[in-house]
C-alpha cells in the first residue's frame, strides 16, 4: 500500500482550482507606449576665442532639464560628457527656463559644435542642436543637415574681436539665426550690439594751394594709421614721402577722427594732388585720395578716375582770394563734395562759409580798327541781365547794350560766359567805359574801362575817380589793325592789357 504525502497534497489542490483562462501575464499598452522625456534645449551663445572658451545651453521647456548624460561634439576624438563638467554657471540639471554655462576648448579659428543626447555622434536622431563658425564642413556639419537643423554649407563668420561672442536669436535653425555681439551675457538673456567693422580711411580733407601752401590729412576711418610711408603726388617728379614734409600740426600716427598738417611749397593754382599708400604713382591700386581744382587734366587724374575716387575732366574752381581754402565735405569722391571756404580751419573740423558771391562784368578784348568788335565777360559767379548796361566811349558817343549789334552770346550773361558786339564809332585812340547806368560822369557807375593810342580821353577822369584806371595811362596802339588787345584777367592798368594777332572773341584769352 502506497502512503500519501501530506506534505504535498495543499498545493496540488492549489493547482487544481485554477483554470488556464485565468493565468494573468502583464501585455504591454498599444494604445499608450512610453513616452521619451524630450528635452527642449539649445546653444544659445557661445565665446571660443581670449582667455575661456565658453558655452552657454538654455532650456526654453517648461520643465526642467538633466544634461547629466548629454553630450558635446567637434569630430571625432573630441566630445565630452556634460555630466562630467562643472558648470561656470546654472546647473546640469537647468530648471525651466534657465541657463547652464560650461568651459569647453574650441578652435579660435572654426569649428562645428554639435550637443547630442546620446554618444552615438553620427545618428541624426542623437543630435539635438549645432552650430557652426569659420567655414564649411565641419565634421558633425551632415548630421546637423540630416537632422534638419542646419543647412549643409553654412557657417557663421569669425569674430572680429576675441572679447565678443555668438548669439542665438531664439527664431530657427541656421545661420540667420546667429549673430556677433560685442556685449557678452553668459548666464542671462541674450544682448545684440553688432561690432562696428573696422575702417582703415585716411583723406586729404583742406588745402590752400595759393597761400600758405598747407595740405590736411584727416583720419576719418576707425584705427590708427601710421602715415609716415605715404607719398603726396602733384605729377612727375612732383612728390613727396610724408615723413620728409614739413609737419605744422598733429602726427604722423594718426589717430581715427585726428588731422595731419603738412606745408608743400610745390602746389600751385591749377593742379590735381594724389593721396598714395606707396609711391607707386600710376597704380590705382596706390592712390588712396585725390582732389584737383584750377583746371582740369592733371597727371594723375586719370589714376584717380580709374580708382574710382574722382571724375575725370572735374575740378574744382580756382578760389576768390589766396587766404580761402578748399575743404571736403566728408561724403563722398567728386567735386560736389568740395567747397570753398572762407574760414581756414587746419587741424580741426572743417567750417563752411561761401565767399560772398561776386558780381563783376569786364571788358575782355577789343578789337578796334578792323572788326569794330567788343568782348564783355561776366568774370563773377553770378548770372547778370546787362541788356540795360551801356558803353560810352564820351559826350554823344554811347550804346545801351539791348541795342547793340550782338555777334554772340547773350545779354543774359551767365557767369563765365562772354558776349561780343560790335560798334562802329570805335577808333584807334579812345578810352572805353562800361556802365551800369547812363550816369556818364559818376564814378559810382562805371564798372571798367580801357584806354589805348594816347591818354586824356573823356571818361579817364571818372575811371581814376572809380579806381578802376590810372590817368596818363594807355595801351600802345595795335601793331596791325585784325589784332586785338586782350585783357588778362588781373588787374586795371595797361600793363594787363596785351596785344593779340590771334584774336579770340567769344573764348577765353590766351595767357
Amino acid at each position: 500500500m502506497k502512503r500519501l504525502n501530506y506534505f504535498l497534497l495543499p498545493i496540488l489542490l492549489l493547482m487544481a482550482s485554477c483554470s488556464d483562462d485565468e493565468v494573468v501575464s502583464e501585455q504591454p499598452d498599444d494604445n499608450n507606449p512610453p513616452q521619451e522625456t524630450v528635452l527642449d534645449v539649445v546653444f544659445s551663445e557661445i565665446k571660443y576665442q581670449g582667455a575661456k572658451d565658453l558655452i552657454e545651453i538654455y532650456n526654453r521647456g517648461d520643465e526642467a532639464a538633466d544634461l547629466n548624460d548629454y553630450w558635446l561634439c567637434l569630430g571625432p576624438g573630441a566630445y565630452q560628457k556634460i555630466g562630467e563638467l562643472t558648470p561656470e554657471s546654472g546647473n546640469i540639471v537647468i530648471p525651466a527656463k534657465s541657463f547652464l554655462v560650461v568651459s569647453y576648448n574650441l578652435d579660435d579659428a572654426k569649428g562645428g559644435l554639435g550637443l547630442y543626447k546620446t554618444n552615438q555622434f553620427t545618428d541624426s536622431d542623437a543630435i539635438v542642436d549645432f552650430v557652426q563658425y569659420g567655414e564649411a564642413g565641419s565634421a558633425r556639419e551632415n548630421v546637423a543637415a540630416a537632422a534638419g537643423i542646419w543647412t549643409a554649407g553654412e557657417f557663421v563668420p569669425v569674430v572680429q574681436s576675441e572679447d565678443n561672442s555668438i548669439i542665438y536669436d531664439g527664431e530657427g535653425n541656421g545661420k540667420s539665426n546667429w549673430d556677433e555681439t560685442t556685449e557678452v551675457t553668459f548666464g542671462a538673456e541674450n544682448v545684440l550690439k553688432e561690432p562696428v567693422a573696422e575702417v582703415r580711411s585716411v583723406v586729404i580733407n583742406e588745402v590752400n594751394y595759393a597761400d600758405s601752401k598747407k595740405i590736411e590729412l584727416w583720419n576719418n576711418g576707425n584705427v590708427t594709421v601710421d602715415l609716415s610711408e605715404y607719398w603726396l603726388c602733384l605729377g612727375p617728379g612732383k612728390y613727396i614721402q610724408i615723413k620728409d614734409a614739413s609737419v605744422v600740426s598733429g602726427s604722423m600716427q594718426l589717430n581715427a577722427g585726428d588731422y595731419l598738417v603738412v606745408t608743400w611749397d610745390d602746389l600751385s593754382n591749377s593742379a590735381g594732388l594724389g593721396l598714395y599708400a606707396t609711391n607707386q604713382f600710376t597704380s590705382s591700386e596706390a592712390i588712396r585720395d585725390f582732389v584737383q581744382w584750377g583746371a582740369a587734366g592733371s597727371a594723375r587724374e586719370n589714376v584717380a578716375a580709374a580708382a574710382g575716387i574722382w571724375t575725370a575732366g572735374d575740378f574744382i574752381a580756382e578760389v576768390k582770394t589766396a587766404q580761402n581754402t578748399i575743404i571736403y565735405d566728408g561724403e563722398g569722391n567728386g567735386l560736389e563734395n568740395w567747397a570753398e571756404t572762407t574760414e581756414a580751419t587746419f587741424g580741426s573740423e572743417n567750417v563752411l562759409k561761401e565767399p560772398e558771391a561776386v558780381k563783376s562784368i569786364v571788358i575782355n578784348e577789343v578789337n578796334y580798327s578792323d572788326s569794330k568788335q567788343i568782348e564783355i565777360w561776366n568774370n563773377g559767379d553770378v548770372d547778370v541781365d546787362i541788356s540795360n548796361y551801356w558803353l560810352c566811349l564820351g559826350p554823344g558817343k554811347y550804346l545801351q547794350l539791348k541795342n547793340a549789334t550782338v555777334i554772340s552770346g547773350s545779354t543774359q550773361l551767365n557767369a563765365s560766359e562772354f558776349l561780343v558786339v560790335s560798334w562802329d564809332d570805335l577808333s584807334d585812340s579812345a578810352g572805353l567805359g562800361l556802365y551800369e547806368t547812363n550816369q556818364f560822369t559818376s564814378s559810382e557807375a562805371i564798372k571798367d574801362f580801357v584806354q589805348w593810342g594816347a591818354a586824356g580821353s573823356a571818361r579817364e577822369n571818372v575811371a581814376a575817380a572809380a579806381g578802376i584806371w590810372t590817368a596818363g595811362d594807355f595801351v600802345p596802339v595795335v601793331s596791325q589793325a585784325s589784332y586785338s588787345i586782350a585783357y588778362d584777367g588781373e588787374g586795371d592798368a595797361s600793363s594787363d592789357w596785351n596785344e593779340d594777332a590771334t584774336p579770340s572773341f567769344g573764348t577765353g584769352n590766351a595767357q
